[in-house]
Order: C-alpha cells, then structure tokens, then sequence
C-alpha cells in the first residue's frame, strides 16, 4: 500500500534516481508495507539541499516512526519486527520522530543520523587522549 504524500506514513523510504540499491529497496519496502498494511512513501534526497545533507550517500534508508531501521541493503525481517513493534503515531520510549522539517532521524540507538553515520555516539575529527599540553 501507498499512501499520499500526507505525513501520515509510517514507513518512509529515501532514495535517489539511478540507484540500484534503491530500486531493490522499494521492492522490499512494497512487499512488507503490502504484507503488513502500513502505509508508506518514497523521498527522492536530491529534491531538498537539507534532505541530501542529512543522508549523503546512506540510501536507500528506510525509517519507520521516524527511527532509522536500515540503509543501503534493507533487510526485509528488520523492517517487518520494526513495523509490528512499534505502534502507529510514536516510536517506543518516546514522542514520534520526523525526517521532515529539519529533524534529523533517529537511529535504533538514539542518536541521529547525519553526517554520513547512523549511531548513538558522536563523532570528531580529533582525539580523545587525555594528553595536555
């Protein structure tokens, strides 16, 4: 099932035109929205300049609730257990997420996707040595 382009989604599917893996990924993403009833939609990353900046090269990327649940080769038993266990309108643990308006996914771990990277940490160019000068 496909819905609208409303916001009411659950399942959002990013992608970009000439990507393979996208086009394996919608595939995947059709098969388990069908199979499951939920509604979802397709974002092409290249449209918006902030959409392109939040996910790079990690597409597709699938979102569920707003939480990253894969990207690049989507797993069709994770998106599945994803669906079922989280409930309409919100993720488990706290308020719903948005990919839209600026809001940065977030990842199963907590912490958002940017920057090329999906995890809970953080990420810097320098060291952590505990070194002073």
């Amino acid at each position: 099932m496909v819905a609208t382009a409303s916001g009411s989604e659950r399942v959002v599917l990013y992608v970009r035109a000439g990507c393979h893996l996208c086009a394996t990924g919608r595939e995947v993403v059709a098969r388990v929205a069908e199979e499951t009833g939920a509604a979802w939609r397709e974002v092409d990353v290249d449209v918006s300049p902030g959409t392109r900046s939040l996910f790079g090269e990690l597409v597709p990327a699938v979102l569920v609730d707003g939480v990253l649940v894969d990207h690049w080769r989507i797993d069709e038993a994770r998106l599945r257990r994803a669906i079922e266990a989280q409930a309409p309108g919100g993720a488990p643990g706290g308020a719903p997420g948005s990919a839209q308006g600026g809001t940065a996914p977030r990842s199963p771990q907590g912490g958002t996707a940017s920057g090329g990277t999906a995890s809970g940490g953080t990420a810097s160019g320098g060291t952590a040595s505990g070194d002073t000068a």
